[in-house]
Order: structure tokens, then C-alpha cells, then sequence
């Protein structure tokens, strides 16, 4: 085999599959959550109380 095109090829397909369980279940990776946390006393939360 010259290339490795099957291999990353079937790689690829492996992580998009456990992105789409993660989708599924709800536990994609949030950014702002994560720096920011759930409470009322950050901004965005702020922002969206009388929401």
C-alpha cells in the first residue's frame, strides 16, 4: 500500500462516529460553560435573567 489513504480514512470515520454519540447523549464539549459556569453571577447568565 503506497498511501495510508484507508487507514485515516477509516480513523476519520471512527472519531465522527464518537462525535455523533457524543451529539446524541449531550455531551458535546461547551466552551463557554466550561470557562464560565452555570450561575446567575456571570455575565451571560446576567444578561439573560429576566429571559
Amino acid at each position: 500500500m503506497l498511501f495510508h489513504i484507508p487507514i485515516l480514512t477509516s480513523l476519520l470515520f471512527a472519531l465522527l462516529m464518537i462525535w455523533v454519540i457524543y451529539e446524541y447523549k449531550g455531551r458535546r464539549y461547551d466552551g463557554y460553560r466550561v470557562a464560565h459556569g452555570y450561575g446567575l453571577e456571570h455575565p451571560h447568565n446576567k444578561n439573560r435573567e429576566h429571559l
